[in-house]
């Protein structure tokens, strides 16, 4: 029964019509969402970015494009998750991390493990999406972001973020919102688990890699 009830919550679920689909022959702006195992993040070009004049921007002058991903502050980063942690990131709210990975060159280089895909956003939508992930990032009483650690992989780089981590908001149900805030059709209740997220890209994103996944949730 409940199965049942998710699976008609999702077919119910519309874009929001001023933000997306991008009108015919109108400018887009590209995105494109990774899957890594049971973690998904999202990844926008620099150059975008740049345009937009975001301070994250400015930590990694080199990179190409940003890969953001969020998650609890303590298990996220941590080289080596234990029980404990886990149980204590799903069962009450707890602070979180925001992730910033640089990534130079192409985006199929970069990760060519995980799978990929390609969003095209309306530039409104996009604008949406990107206040959204800004809003994320904590800001200290000097008006900066607060780095709070090295990142898992490459140029990456742990930031302090606003939102409380708890279940069902895990890193997937982030990923989903930030692709609700740009209008797409999906419901981040139902999207707890990275398969469940990349699932749903299929009513609106093109893959660009699809392998199956190795796991499909994370606590992250």
């Amino acid at each position: 029964m409940e199965v049942l009830i998710l699976a008609i919550m999702d077919g119910c679920v519309r874009p929001i019509k001023s933000l997306y689909p991008p009108a015919a022959g109108r400018p887009t702006k590209t995105i494109h969402l990774v899957g890594h195992g049971w973690h998904t993040g999202v990844v926008l070009s620099t150059v975008d970015l740049e345009e937009a004049e975001w301070p994250v921007h400015r930590h990694f002058p080199k990179a190409d494009y940003l890969e953001f991903g969020w998650g609890d502050a303590a298990y996220y980063p941590a080289e080596r998750g234990t029980v404990w942690l886990a149980i204590k990131a799903l069962c009450w709210p707890t602070p979180s991390v925001i992730h910033v990975a640089a990534i130079r060159g192409k985006i199929t280089d970069t990760f060519p493990n995980s799978r990929l895909v390609q969003i095209e956003l309306s530039e409104a939508g996009f604008e949406r999406l990107c206040s959204f992930i800004q809003h994320e990032f904590q800001i200290s009483a000097t008006g900066e972001l607060v780095p709070v650690g090295p990142g898992v992989f490459g140029k990456g780089q742990f930031y302090q973020a606003r939102s409380k981590f708890y279940f069902p908001k895990t890193c997937n149900y982030w990923t989903a919102s930030c692709l609700r805030s740009a209008g797409c059709p999906i419901r981040p209740l139902t999207s707890v688990t990275a398969g469940h997220v990349l699932s749903k890209t299929k009513k609106f994103g093109r893959p660009i890699r699809a392998e199956k996944m190795k796991g499909s949730f994370s606590i992250s």
